[in-house]
């Protein structure tokens, strides 16, 4: 039985993929099994896992239908052997140093999970260090820090240790977006000790028509959608803690954000009328609109102020409507002109 068993999801990240694979494969602790998930690819991601498959004993292939990152991750945990799980996305990669850091980390023996930090790399050649505010190299019971600092939500940035996992049934939520966000909530508010480093060990590539960047209306409506499904199931989960307890204090700053996230685009959007009321509505009935009492965060002074002056939701939609028209009907005038000869 492998130390870390580290789990790609893979769906056509041809380009990429030879890169994330070999990072896990150069590391200096090799004591680790790599499960690939072909999810269902179309282009050459499949041939590529059982060509490393050929020449790896450590890593193993699992070829299903498309169904997305949620059940190819659990494909993978149900698959897993090792002590600890690793998560890595198909276009990203990590450090060469990353595995041997955590084995010099005496808190990993006794923690449920280590947090790190990483950084995101973009296409036009930038790179920016994303740090966790909260750092401490010895483990900590989450309850006397979950409460008070902020932990990015990316299923891919923690190891997990298996045996936790395994004791409190965590498996993802399948057919949704952001499924990391009710992972790792849940995670930091059932695991007793974790301990969290500085270290850069993922490097997370920001491609252009990801699913974290697209901005079409329709994956917009499903990423929304996808956002009220965690809203909802965060906000059950919840309610199995006292309102003086950590976890609920977190999961507290949680729903804040995921609130915020979907009415900013519900406002801001092109979505369908009818489409962007049940939505609202939806958000509504889990009971984060208006705001909850106490919503100070400086990152939410927008949402804070429309709520403070008591705009309605709808007029704000409309008003942003009628500038998003008219912008479409100048562009289209000019482009008329042009095509006319008109200067």
């Amino acid at each position: 039985m492998s130390k870390y068993s580290v789990i790609i999801p893979v769906f056509n990240v041809a380009d990429f993929l030879p890169r994330a694979i070999k990072s896990v494969l150069s590391q200096e602790d090799g004591d680790m099994e790599l499960i690939l998930v072909d999810d269902g690819s179309t282009d050459a991601s499949g041939m590529i896992c059982d060509d490393f498959a050929k020449r790896h004993a450590c890593v193993h292939v699992v070829h299903q239908k498309n169904g997305g990152p949620s059940i190819a991750r659990n494909a993978g945990l149900d698959r897993a052997t090792g002590d600890y799980v690793v998560f890595l996305d198909g276009d990203d990669w990590f450090d060469s140093h990353t595995f041997c850091d955590f084995e010099k980390n005496p808190a990993l023996r006794d923690a449920d999970i280590l947090g790190f930090s990483h950084v995101r790399h973009f296409s036009d050649g930038r790179e920016v260090p994303s740090f966790l505010p909260y750092a401490l190299e010895k483990a900590v019971p989450l309850a006397d820090v979950i409460a008070s600092n902020y932990f990015f939500p990316s299923v891919c940035l923690y190891v997990y240790k298996r045996e936790f996992l395994e004791a409190n049934g965590l498996r993802f939520v399948e057919g949704i977006f952001h499924e990391d966000v009710d992972f790792i909530s849940r995670v930091l508010c059932l695991a007793k000790t974790g301990c969290f480093t500085r270290f850069a060990a993922y490097h997370y590539f920001q491609r252009e028509n990801s699913t974290m960047t697209r901005m079409d209306p329709g994956h917009i409506q499903r990423r929304i959608s996808s956002y009220l499904v965690v809203l909802e199931k965060l906000v059950e989960f919840q309610a199995g803690f006292s309102k003086a307890s950590a976890q609920w204090i977190h999961l507290e700053h949680r729903l804040r954000e995921i609130s915020y996230y979907v009415f900013r685009h519900l406002v801001f959007s092109t979505l369908d009328y009818s489409l962007a009321r049940g939505f609202f509505h939806r958000l509504k009935r889990a009971g984060h609109l208006p705001l909850r009492k106490g919503f100070w965060e400086p990152r939410y002074g927008f949402y804070r102020l429309l709520t403070k002056l008591h705009l309605p939701f709808w007029s704000l939609r409309l008003i942003y409507r009628f500038i998003v028209r008219t912008s479409d009907f100048r562009k289209r005038m000019v482009s008329s002109d042009k095509a006319a000869g008109i200067r």
